[in-house]
């Protein structure tokens, strides 16, 4: 054992002395400091755009910082964002038809065509679903539990292919808008 305390003592005071070396001879440069790598963190920066559509439909336009129009979903790309969160609702006839199937393939493909990803967003209602609220879809209420579970499992897997036949793999999918009490 005392010979390796010797050996790390020898390398202790080696590396001691290179490092605390005097170099009066300035003919070496000392190597400039090279910038920090920024930490990859795993991350994703995104925003939910479900409204886009909507928005752009009553003339809403959407400018950067110096003043020039962009496309909501484009601004978003340009800001640094590098994912979009987008409702799905099964049937909002009753509040303009957003966020139904069709809607949600147009904002989808868009972040696709910029390289971001995509999170769908069930609400399971007609309407918006949160903590305090979670209606049935009007075409749902009565169904008894295996007639339910039939429309739910037919409403997201005709959201997903629908997507998938535009070129859409979402990224991720969210099941229920911040439901924490129970759904439907």
């Amino acid at each position: 054992m005392d010979y390796i305390k010797t050996f790390f003592s020898f390398l202790f005071a080696a590396y001691s002395l290179t490092a605390c070396g005097n170099n009066n001879d300035n003919s070496v440069p000392a190597p400039e400091p090279k910038p920090e790598t920024p930490v990859i963190s795993g991350f994703t920066k995104g925003a939910d755009i479900g409204w886009v559509t909507e928005y752009e439909s009553k003339g809403y336009n959407f400018y950067n910082a110096k003043g020039e129009k962009r496309e909501c979903t484009a601004l978003m790309k340009e800001l640094g964002l590098d994912a979009i969160r987008v409702r799905v609702w099964v049937d909002p006839s009753a509040h303009g038809n957003w966020c139904n199937v069709d809607d949600v393939v147009v904002k989808a493909r868009r972040a696709k065509a910029l390289g971001m990803d995509v999170m769908i967003d069930f609400h399971y209602s007609d309407w918006w679903a949160d903590p305090a609220q979670q209606n049935k879809p009007a075409s749902w209420v009565g169904k008894n539990l295996a007639d339910l579970k039939d429309a739910l499992r037919e409403h997201t897997v005709n959201v997903l292919r629908a997507l998938k036949n535009a070129g859409v793999t979402p990224k991720w999918v969210q099941v229920g808008n911040e439901i924490r009490p129970g759904m439907l």
